[in-house]
């Protein structure tokens, strides 16, 4: 048996369906009847080159099929209005308000899914993530509950050989803290525990020249609570 694409919607009161050359819509009638409604269909895809390309044609389809699910719904509403008594073709909407209503539905679908959520992860303080496998996802930025980090700068570079110091803002309920640096491959290079904000290597020998490495603090609580910085990078220059 040959392969068909065949797909439709629901309608008031009926189905329409879709073949690449036909589209015919069947709406039952108050009076047991069936109203049918066929017509030939050409895609634009088809009939204009550029609008088949790749990527593009997902995009027209989309919008082409939005406007063949509302006609057929118009034709369904003009039938029950039909059944009401009320004038065929009242309830059917022009093409201008069709439009209008498809750029506004899209409009809003932005609006709710897109920028709605952006703008609240941005009032609740959420920044880029950075979590590439090797250590916790955490978040760019303000730590918990303060707990920042100051020194080095995200993607600093660092040189071989030389002091390093790492610093960070405290955390008003942590009482020792954790520093750890990692590499590429989420391995500890260095760690150390103390109680001051900041920890200076003497040199930066454990660091490979050329090598690329994160570096966090853990703060721990008097109960034993602990708290996880933002994640920082740094390299080392070759």
């Amino acid at each position: 048996m040959p392969f068909l694409p065949v797909g439709g919607q629901a309608v008031i009161e009926g189905v329409m369906m879709r073949s690449p050359s036909r589209v015919a819509v069947a709406v039952r009638r108050a009076d047991g009847g069936i109203a049918f409604h066929e017509e030939a269909f050409s895609s634009v895809t088809r009939r204009i080159a550029p609008l088949g390309w790749p990527v593009v044609r997902g995009a027209v389809s989309l919008f082409e099929t939005l406007f063949v699910g509302i006609r057929a719904l118009n034709f369904s509403a003009d039938e029950a209005a039909k059944e009401e008594g009320a004038k065929p073709g009242a309830s059917g909407v022009g093409g201008a308000a069709q439009g209008l209503t498809l750029v506004l539905s899209l409009a809003a679908g932005v609006l709710l899914f897109v920028v709605l959520p952006a703008k609240v992860t941005g009032w609740i303080g959420v920044r880029d993530r950075v979590n590439d496998g090797g250590g916790p996802d955490v978040t760019r930025g303000a730590g918990a509950r303060g707990l920042t980090l100051l020194t080095p700068e995200e993607s600093a570079v660092v040189t071989p050989g030389a002091p390093l110091t790492f610093a960070w803002r405290p955390d008003p309920e942590g009482g020792r803290y954790v520093l750890e640096v990692l590499d590429a491959d989420g391995g500890v290079v260095v760690t150390q525990t103390t109680t001051d904000t900041t920890v200076t290597l003497r040199d930066a020998s454990r660091l490979t020249r050329g090598g690329e490495y994160r570096w966090l603090v853990r703060s721990i609580g008097d109960g034993g609570a602990q708290r996880t910085s933002p994640v920082s990078r740094l390299r080392v220059r070759p």
